[in-house]
């Protein structure tokens, strides 16, 4: 081949090669505006659907503290989390979420929700993740959390929650991690976790428990790890069988004993089974049993509706729990009843108590149990103690009918045994939540001049005229008081710091205006 055919072979070879980076560069252009005008329309569509008061970028809404009181409904139905913390919902009615089918992840703390309906969560079948933290929740409903069935972890934090409906979590087969801390749970029913095979860890810290029945977790085969720290379980024979359970299936138990007292602060995880007694080691030895109950009524009649049989009760068991005054109202119908067991309760022999022990005495009840206060009838046997012993005042008071009134000789704040305290007249802020103080003396405090805080909360304070003059002393020193009253039931719940003094009565109104002593 000459050398004119060689370079016209060559200038062929170039016009190809760049007619063929023109069909690249092209397609390239159109392939490239085709992905622009996609992602524009997507964000066209994105913006219309993206409701006033929120953020959103590309699947992700966030619609925190704008003060909204239902779901917003203008929420594109492809939305993939959706954050509505910080708002005042209230309610979560049935199917709330119904057009957002493709959420994955949901937020829904600081919403002040008193409760979800059956069915709220309807339709989120995609649903990975749902925090309720910091709401007012206090009962959990049969198939509140319907539908469901995706869920991996579920928190509930800092909520009231009390009752625990059977099959509440029935549809979570595929739940994780159930987080349950900071509630007002004192009881675990048999049913509770029923539907949660595929469960890891349960936490239960900061409630109320005293004794957990094995029967709630026995179907969690897959459950790892149990948290009841920060709860007053009582360590005694009735825990046995879940300590038992607990070692057997390698379950890690979280928390501490709180009594009885030799085994006080011992950790569930590391106390032996056999250490769980309700009676002395050398019963047992002797082969001694515990005495039955005495015929317990273990059947809890349901909120709206009528239980017979009750009239027919002898004796009523209600040993080992918490209860601080009870009232004569609960137990007048029960026309029959011969014994009434209160023992291991912490009783506040006061003038509430009154009327209980008279109806006792005239209906021929024998009360069961001791005083756990005030302190000069401290460890006295009830079915022993007078009715006229039951005061609210002084014996002279009562008969001058002269209302309560602090003392006039203050006590200094006690410095534990063989320790040295110095400069507690600085200090600004005291804590002492979660424990049982029913009353407090304002005499323990007046020489903490400079405190500002007072915590008390998670405490079954009785707010009646005994903790008057603490509540006096804080206002004219200016100290805020931390939680709510206990009791008596007119008060329950009532933040201290925003109760009035003369709401504090052992009286009522009128009585005091009258001088009319309890």
């Amino acid at each position: 081949m000459d050398s004119k055919s060689r370079v016209k072979a060559q200038l062929r070879r170039w016009k190809e090669e760049e007619r063929q980076r023109f069909f690249r560069l092209t397609r390239a252009i159109l392939l490239n505006w085709r992905i622009l005008l996609l992602f524009c329309g997507h964000f066209t569509v994105q913006a219309a659907k993206c409701p006033q008061e929120c953020f959103c970028v590309q699947l992700t809404v966030t619609c925190v503290n704008k003060n909204l009181t239902q779901v917003p409904p203008a929420v594109d139905e492809r939305t993939v989390k959706l954050d509505l913390q910080g708002n005042d919902l209230q309610e979560l009615p049935t199917g709330a979420f119904m057009h957002t089918p493709y959420l994955t992840h949901l937020s829904l703390q600081r919403c002040n929700i008193h409760k979800v309906k059956e069915g709220a969560f309807r339709g989120l079948g995609r649903l990975v993740f749902l925090n309720l933290t910091n709401n007012n929740i206090d009962i959990l409903h049969q198939e509140s959390f319907d539908g469901l069935f995706l869920l991996k972890r579920l928190i509930i934090d800092r909520n009231r929650v009390k009752e625990i409906q059977p099959g509440a979590f029935s549809q979570l087969g595929s739940l994780n991690l159930l987080s349950l801390s900071h509630n007002q749970l004192v009881y675990i029913p048999n049913m509770a976790f029923q539907g949660l095979q595929s469960i890891k860890r349960i936490r239960l810290s900061y409630n109320f428990l005293i004794y957990l029945d094995t029967e709630a977790f026995v179907e969690l085969v897959n459950l790892k790890r149990l948290n009841l720290s920060r709860n007053p379980i009582l360590c005694i024979c009735y825990l046995r069988p879940l300590r038992e359970w607990a070692i057997r299936n390698e379950v890690n138990l979280m928390g501490t004993c709180g009594g009885p007292s030799h085994l006080s602060g011992e950790s569930l995880d590391a106390v032996h089974p056999s250490d769980l007694r309700c009676q002395s080691e050398e019963e047992e030895a002797a082969g001694i049993t515990p005495r039955p109950t005495e015929e317990p009524n273990k059947v809890k009649c349901p909120a709206n509706c009528v239980c017979e049989g009750l009239q027919s009760i002898k004796r009523l068991r209600l040993s080992s729990n918490f209860l601080i005054y009870l009232d004569t109202e609960a137990f007048v119908e029960l026309l029959n009843l011969k014994r009434l067991n209160l023992s291991r309760n912490p009783i506040l022999c006061i003038c509430y108590l009154r009327p209980l022990r008279e109806w006792a005495i005239h209906n021929k009840v024998k009360l069961m149990g001791t005083c756990g206060g005030p302190s000069h009838p401290s460890g006295e046997s009830l079915d022993a103690v007078h009715p006229s012993d039951l005061r609210c005042q002084s014996e002279e008071e009562e008969t001058a009918g002269i209302t309560p009134r602090p003392t006039e000789e203050p006590n200094k704040v006690k410095c534990p045994a063989n320790c040295v305290c110095e400069g507690l007249q600085s200090i600004k802020r005291l804590r002492l939540s979660y424990n049982f103080l029913i009353y407090l003396d304002t005499e323990a405090f007046v020489e903490l001049l400079n405190l500002k805080r007072l915590n008390l909360s998670r405490n079954p304070i009785l707010c009646i005229c005994c903790l008057r003059p603490l509540r006096e002393w804080a206002i004219h020193n200016k100290v805020k008081l931390v939680g709510t009253c206990g009791g008596p039931s007119h008060l329950s719940g009532e933040s201290l710091d925003a109760v009035h003094p003369p709401k504090l009565r052992c009286q009522s109104t009128e009585e005091e205006a009258a001088r009319i002593t309890p």
